[in-house]
């Protein structure tokens, strides 16, 4: 047998040899094909664009309230320094469009290190009606008196590490310094409990600007889209360093006596931030999955195509992320006593916006019907908690509570679980990267809980009277969802993805009702929703090939 292998191998060298003489001036015998370097795919600088979702945790805290009552010569005769203190969140959502530049370098084949800066741009501004006074704490306040917050541009310069699960697909950590720019105001206005007639307490509006340092650490996920050309999905949280925020108010209680009222606050930021990002690599890049780098002489046959990435499939991942609520709290209506309260000294609505972490499973199936489309169905549950409470009140805005320095009572809205059921619609750039838009129905579900605690430890409610001291009403709402992200193959059966999604659940009506004394009921609405931000992993069942 080892016989007749080779004669026939030696006649059939013997007939190609005139043809290949004819065809070719290099030796019969071809050189080997030099592979590529393995670590060049990645090296070099990149320019950026982005846009996302940013959302602030903002804690404003009483540490000074000074009250001062002076006569007519000038000298004090009252001082008081409140001794509890109090706090109350602004916080806020909003887009953010930035850009990036950034150098990598490829030092293995599969890690690179890089450093990268970056500048973006919010603009948005949150107001809490009624807190201006936020040491009294109380509610009762009109408008004018309230607390807000302002950020505008934001900036970072940061380390990163990555490592290539794929030749064309990255994941990796950063982390470094930050700064944003910060604007906290206050303003003051009061109503007759600051003096026995209304008109003699001036208006007033203290803004403190501030370019605030911080610490940054974050992580995401590129692919490359096109030889030069790199997607990324990115998530940083933020902490930025707090600053002291006073001022001091003057009004006239009789001709003879003059009252001052100095507040100062300590405001606490916190950000969260994702981001779907597009650069450029300048330079030599490496290739996309569906090009041809290798070089091959002429004659030579050409390499057998790899198989085609396979979408149509079953699926089940993880995800992690943020979740972000805006929670509008609008009174429609009250009474205290059989009376109604009159919404009009006070403020009758107030965002109570927050940011939980978010975990949740999520399962489908894709079908690829076309080359480059792929669509498909999903369904998910995000399990989070997040709590927003106002302190030193019992009701909704514009329901005053029975007197001041309630800094016991409470007024809070939590959200839980949610969950969603979606469609998909994608676009292949390369076969193995995936962007997508998404959108169908979601729940949410959230409970609203009213505190009083007892009058001996600093709330409204008394040991003499029936009135609960805990009442919570639940719901769970039906919204709508839309969204979209980019995923690609990590390996085998493996994707990654990142992902975006706003939810609107509409509006739900609630009553709080105590029977006192004095006995109150509080009829109010709260708009709910919803913006999630989240990184997962996925595994699709049935054969998927190698990038």
């Amino acid at each position: 047998m080892k016989s007749a292998i080779i004669v026939v191998a030696s006649a059939a060298a013997l007939i190609a040899a005139p043809a290949i003489a004819a065809d070719m001036t290099l030796p019969v015998k071809a050189p080997p094909v030099v592979p590529a370097p393995a670590a060049s795919g990645w090296t070099g600088f990149y320019l950026g664009a982005d846009a996302g979702l940013s959302a602030t945790n903002s804690n404003w805290s009483t540490t000074n309230f000074v009250t001062q009552v002076f006569g007519r010569s000038g000298s004090p005769i009252i001082g008081v320094s409140p001794i509890t203190a109090s706090r109350a969140p602004v916080n806020m959502q909003s887009a953010r469009l930035g850009g990036y530049l950034g150098y990598n370098w490829q030092f293995a084949p599969r890690w690179l290190v890089g450093i990268e800066g970056d500048l973006g741009w919010t603009g948005h501004k949150a107001t809490l009606l009624g807190f201006g006074f936020l040491g009294e704490g109380i509610n009762g306040f009109p408008n004018g008196a309230d607390l807000s917050l302002r950020t505008t541009w934001d900036a970072s310069a940061r380390l990163r590490l990555g490592y290539l699960v794929t030749p064309t697909a990255l994941i990796y950590a950063t982390g470094g310094f930050a700064w944003q720019h910060q604007e906290a105001t206050f303003a003051g206005s009061c109503p007759a409990i600051c003096n026995g007639a209304t008109g003699n307490f001036i208006p007033f509006l203290f803004t403190t600007a501030t370019n605030r340092p911080g610490a940054t650490v974050g992580g995401g996920m590129e692919v490359k889209l096109a030889p030069n050309w790199v997607g990324r999905a990115e998530y940083r949280y933020t902490a930025y360093k707090s600053f002291s925020a006073t001022g001091t108010e003057m009004f006239p209680m009789s001709p003879r006596v003059l009252a001052t009222l100095t507040p100062t606050y300590k405001v606490d930021l916190q950000n969260s931030l994702f981001t779907l990002g597009l650069a450029y690599q300048f330079g030599p890049a490496a290739p996309t999955p569906d090009s041809n780098p290798s070089p091959m002489f002429v004659k030579a046959r050409a390499l057998a195509a790899p198989p085609p990435v396979s979408w149509t499939g079953f699926y089940a991942g993880l995800d992690a992320g943020f979740r972000a609520t805006r929670a509008d709290l609008t009174t429609t209506s009250a009474t205290s006593a059989g009376a109604p309260v009159n919404l009009a000294a006070g403020p009758a609505s107030d965002p109570l916006d927050g940011i939980a972490p978010q975990f949740g499973l999520h399962a489908g199936y894709d079908r690829q019907f076309a080359t480059r489309w792929v669509a498909g169905s999903e369904a998910s549950v995000g399990l989070g908690s997040q709590t927003t409470n106002l302190n030193g009140v019992e009701f909704t805005p514009g329901v005053a509570p029975l007197s001041v320095n309630l800094q016991g009572d409470n007024f809070a809205i939590r959200t839980g679980w949610d969950g969603s059921a979606r469609a998909r619609l994608g676009f292949l750039v390369t076969p193995s990267a995936l962007v997508y838009a998404t959108g169908g129905a979601a729940w949410q579900h959230y409970n609203v809980t009213s505190t009083c605690a007892p009058f001996l430890t600093g709330g409204a409610c008394s040991f003499l009277f029936g009135s609960p001291g805990v009442i919570t009403v639940s719901d769970t709402k039906v919204g709508y969802t839309i969204g979209g992200g980019i995923e690609t193959q990590l390996v085998g059966n493996w994707f990654g993805r990142g992902e975006y999604r706003y939810a609107d659940f509409g509006t739900g009506s609630f009553q709080l009702a105590r029977t006192g004394p004095p006995a109150v009921v509080d009829n109010f609405n709260i708009r709910l929703r919803t913006h999630t931000a989240l990184l997962g992993f996925s595994y699709k069942l049935g054969a998927a090939a190698q990038p």
